[in-house]
Formats: C-alpha cells, structure tokens, sequence
C-alpha cells in the first residue's frame, strides 16, 4: 500500500530544508508529500519534512542544520563550522532579491572577488597598514571572508 505525507511544520521550525540526493535547497512551502514513507525511513532515524519537489530527484529533504564536524563527506548544503563561526552567518533567503539586499551576504561576496580579480600581492601590505592591521591579520579577514561566502553558496537555494 502506497502512502504519502509531508510532515506539519512548527512556528519557530527551520526556513529551509536540503535534499538529501542532489543538494538542492528548499522552503518548508516547496516539498513535496513524502512518498512511501514506511519504505523510506528507518524506526529511530531522522524524521525528513518532505520529498525533493525536483522531478528527477525526489529524494528525502531534512532541515539546513550547521553541522559541527568536520567529515569530508558531509551532506551537501550543510555547513561545516565551529559555533563561533556558524553565529556569524547570516540567513540565507530563498529568494533572490532578498539576499541581493542582504549586507551580511553582499559583504563577503565583494571581499572575495576583490581578493581574487583585484588585488595584487604588494597591496595586502599598503592595506593592512591603512587598516591599522597586520598583513596576517588582513589575511585572516579575508580567509574569514572566504569561509563565510562558501557558507553562503552552501546554503543558498536552487534557482
């Protein structure tokens, strides 16, 4: 017997959930009704919200969580962070426009292309004496940076 359900979302739940196959993220409102569900989940496994709405996909989607390992193979779209960096990153909307407005989000994007397209080598230094900072403390920055974008496209949902 075929059964489907989507599981209720609570008021202070999660705004976004991954796929657990192709990594696409989604809002609560996306998924779809989770199909055969008795044949898809294990008794004391985790509960998905839903099923992957992308039509070649389909798979079991949980909530975006930060996970706090470092395992090569983590899930994709789940970040790999301390707790000290995980509360410096911003919320990822699922739309566009919003995170187009978003300062948290716009901030690392700029730093990074600008240390990749425009910097050169001899002006970390001119930099770092501007910003009253060592060149190993600007390096920090933008690695910090760097961190926080790879963060950001982790988590940022699919078009």
């Amino acid at each position: 017997m075929s059964s489907t359900m989507k599981m209720e979302r609570l008021d202070d739940g999660p705004d976004q959930y991954d796929c657990d196959c192709c990594g696409k993220v989604w809002t609560f409102e996306q998924l779809d009704n989770i199909s055969d569900i008795s044949e898809r989940i294990d008794p004391g496994g985790t509960v998905p919200a839903g099923q992957c709405p992308d039509g070649e996909c389909g798979a079991l989607c949980y909530p975006v969580t930060l996970e706090m390992s470092h395992d090569p193979d983590y899930r994709p779209g789940v970040i790999n962070l301390d707790e000290e960096e995980a509360a410096r990153m911003p919320a990822v909307s699922p739309d566009p426009n919003a995170n187009w407005k978003n300062d948290a989000i716009q901030f690392p994007r700029l730093i990074c292309e600008i240390a990749d397209v425009v910097l050169r080598p001899e002006d970390y230094a001119e930099i770092a004496a501007s910003m009253d900072v060592t060149k190993e403390e600007l390096e920090e920055l933008f690695d910090r940076a760097l961190a926080a974008w790879d963060g950001i496209k982790a988590r940022t949902p699919a078009k």
